[in-house]
């Protein structure tokens, strides 16, 4: 399934980043706080999360064009293992997203979560003067994501 870090139509950009222990306590109307204006579409997505161990992700980019069900298939059925929680999502952002250079990524980052039994994909951009965006697409969105615009996607490793 991997051959050169490409699974599927995803190619690994950046491996084994740490995110720690999380106490569940912070959602994203949190980073509001700390960025000024984050819009979320779905403002159900303000639910406190459950405490989590510590995680290591790898962000992947498409390397062609496709939508959430073509980017997600390679790794099967069960994607429970593959959402991050609202804080764990937080966290990468405050700790990751400028050392990383991910503000280069005009579509922003994709993470997949679970909110009331559904997977969903928030995806959050940084803009000029620190303006933060988020919005909530469900997991079957129809939209096709253009390679070129180098959409990244957050996923805890897998232990195979």
């Amino acid at each position: 399934m991997e051959n050169n870090g490409t699974i599927g139509v995803l190619k690994v950009r950046r491996r084994r980043l740490i995110i720690p222990a999380c106490d569940g306590t912070r959602v994203f109307s949190e980073m509001r706080k700390e960025y000024g204006e984050i819009y979320f579409v779905d403002q159900q997505t303000v639910q406190k999360n459950h405490v989590t161990k510590k995680v290591i992700v790898d962000v992947y980019k498409s390397v062609c064009d496709a939508t959430f069900v073509q980017m997600l298939a390679p790794f099967g059925n069960d994607l429970d293992r593959f959402c991050l929680t609202q804080h764990q999502i937080d966290f990468f952002f405050r700790r990751h997203y400028y050392t990383c250079s991910f503000f280069k990524a005009p579509y922003g980052i994709f993470f997949l979560l679970k909110e009331k039994d559904q997977y969903v994909l928030a995806n959050i951009r940084l803009h000029t003067f620190h303006y933060l965006s988020g919005l909530i697409f469900p997991l079957d969105h129809p939209f096709i994501w253009l390679a070129e615009h180098n959409p990244l996607l957050v996923l805890p490793q897998q232990v195979v």
